[in-house]
């Protein structure tokens, strides 16, 4: 008898072994298959999709400074195009033969263009100045201005050299020759032009907007963001200087810039424009970086989810591999109360 009670009391050894490892085993089953996988796909939608919204931001930000900066350039373009055709209209007229002087004073509203002055000129030298005494006509009269003017260019066709300084400010000299002999000269200051024009562009405090002419020299300048380089290694002014532009990133020591660039053709200059884009995200797209704390709420109901498993799973399963424990071992009192 006491042979056969050991074999069907074998201490709840043997037969509680495998319950009690099928228990442990579907804790980590409902942790692996329920809360981890999902957890794994929330965290990789939120910061994978994170990382999409910068990229679009930096691709939007970059795109609309292009397009803003190009549309710049060439309102720059035209504006200086249109002073070298006024002197050449004007050159054409003056083919004609009169007395230069004085139909070159007649031309006096069509030449406000240049608010640095204007002046004609024959073989001999000066003949007249609008109006008389002006940078202009000082320009001329220096030994870097017939230098300048000495150097043969197309008959009939506008030509643009670049700044010169005169009395402290920069002005850019239009010229014009014709068959006659006749060259007129006009100077205008380069600084409320780009004021001007550039003034969409200047009047947000997060973009820094920068002219560089063919020789590196500031010519405008708005903005709070500090160049942290000098001009010449700066990404996207070599390129716009040489006739191409585009889109740079820069990494700073307080973030990444958007850079944008155009050249001005006529007059051999680069039009740039470096703004943080992180600085211009409207607040509803900054919002949705803090979409990694969706993350808290998910694991919380995850926890409840795998707690309310437990509660109502895993804890019954136990309470009744105790009572099958304690039924084998000969209590059969334990069976009276239900799991």
């Amino acid at each position: 008898m006491m042979q056969e009670k050991r074999s069907l009391n074998p201490s709840g050894g043997p037969a509680a072994q495998p319950v009690k490892g099928v228990l442990q085993g579907l804790t980590l089953q409902l942790f692996l298959i329920a809360v981890l996988p999902l957890t794994v796909l929330v965290l990789a939608v939120t910061f994978g999709s994170l990382e999409l919204h910068h990229e679009a931001m930096r691709s939007l930000v970059a795109d609309r400074n292009l397009r803003a900066v190009q549309s710049a350039a060439a309102s720059l373009e035209r504006e200086i195009t249109h002073r070298g055709a006024v002197l050449e209209l004007l050159s054409k007229q003056l083919e004609a033969g009169g007395n230069l002087a004085i139909d070159f004073q007649r031309f006096g509203p069509d030449l406000a263009i240049f608010d640095a002055g204007s002046v004609a000129l024959d073989a001999q030298g000066l003949v007249a100045a609008v109006p008389p005494g002006s940078q202009a006509e000082a320009w001329v009269g220096s030994e870097s201005g017939r230098a300048a003017l000495a150097q043969a260019g197309e008959i009939g066709r506008a030509g643009y050299l670049p700044a010169v300084v005169v009395g402290g400010d920069a002005y850019i000299p239009v010229w014009v020759s014709n068959a006659a002999g006749i060259t007129l000269v006009g100077l205008f200051s380069a600084q409320p032009l780009l004021a001007d024009v550039l003034a969409p562009l200047a009047s947000t405090d997060t973009a820094t907007v920068l002219v560089v002419d063919a020789d590196y020299r500031l010519l405008f300048q708005s903005g709070t963001l500090a160049v942290d380089e000098s001009l010449r290694g700066h990404p996207g002014i070599a390129e716009a200087l040489s006739g191409s532009g585009g889109i740079d990133y820069y990494p700073t020591r307080v973030g990444e810039h958007v850079i944008a660039a155009s050249p001005i053709r006529p007059l051999g200059w680069a039009l740039m424009v470096e703004e943080s884009w992180e600085d211009i995200a409207s607040p509803l797209l900054q919002a949705t970086q803090n979409a990694p704390l969706i993350v808290i709420p998910i694991l919380g109901v995850s926890l409840l989810a795998l707690w309310f498993g437990l509660r109502q799973i895993v804890q019954p399963l136990q309470a009744l591999e105790g009572k099958a424990g304690d039924l084998a071992r000969g209590n059969f009192a334990t069976i009276r109360q239900p799991v």
